[in-house]
């Protein structure tokens, strides 16, 4: 619904352009996102640690598989 639509926020995307971590400006929500079907993990631990360092709870984000 557009009218529930907030701003998203991209904090960080490695320099391949491969991962990004992305969020609401609210915080209500945030994400990891990554090209590959198997992301590399280094590049999801810095998006996480950028996160948690903009103030996003990072407890509360879930692996999800396609």
């Amino acid at each position: 619904d557009p009218a529930d639509a907030e701003t998203l926020v991209v904090m960080w995307v490695d320099d391949g352009f491969r991962t990004a971590a992305i969020g609401t400006a609210s915080g209500s929500r945030g994400a990891v996102l990554d090209r590959a079907r198997i992301p590399g993990a280094d590049r999801v631990t810095a998006a996480t640690e950028i996160m948690d360092f903009y103030g996003w709870d990072i407890s509360r984000l879930r692996k999800v598989t396609p």
